[in-house]
């Protein structure tokens, strides 16, 4: 076998995939980006609608340390929302809180909520310690 095709085996095609998964990685990065800018436009205006309530919440049902965010907690809430003209409903909710505010969303505490205007079961945290997960 010539000595060409012995390089071009041996480094032009591993080369050749090096770069393509490269570049494969870069806009897999800038599709999740987009991804996930489109989900906060869309939040930031579904919040900006959203209907004033209280919550209590009743139950704690999961919670997870994020690995990514230091001193946040994603938990997974159930909470009693009072919703004028609609009154009292049942509803769960996953937010991501402040590891230093894991007090105030404990069984029986109240917490200030906005109600998405076209789905009430959507209720996000209006409270500074407290963000709503977009990926629920």
């Amino acid at each position: 076998m010539n000595t060409f095709i012995l390089v071009l085996i041996f480094v032009g095609i591993p080369v050749v995939l090096f770069i393509g998964i490269i570049l494969w990685i870069k806009s897999n990065k800038q599709s999740m980006y987009e991804t996930g800018k489109l989900l906060m436009d869309e939040y930031e205006e579904r919040f900006e609608k959203a209907i004033v309530a209280d919550a209590v919440v009743k139950n704690i049902q999961d919670s997870k340390v994020m690995s990514d965010s230091r001193g946040k907690v994603k938990m997974d809430l159930l909470l009693e929302v009072y919703l004028r003209g609609k009154g009292y409903y049942e509803t769960t909710a996953s937010w991501i809180v402040d590891a230093s505010a894991i007090s105030q969303v404990q069984p029986g505490e109240n917490i200030q909520v906005k109600v998405d205007a076209n789905d009430d079961n959507k209720v996000y945290p209006s409270v500074n310690w407290a963000a709503y997960w977009l990926y629920s």
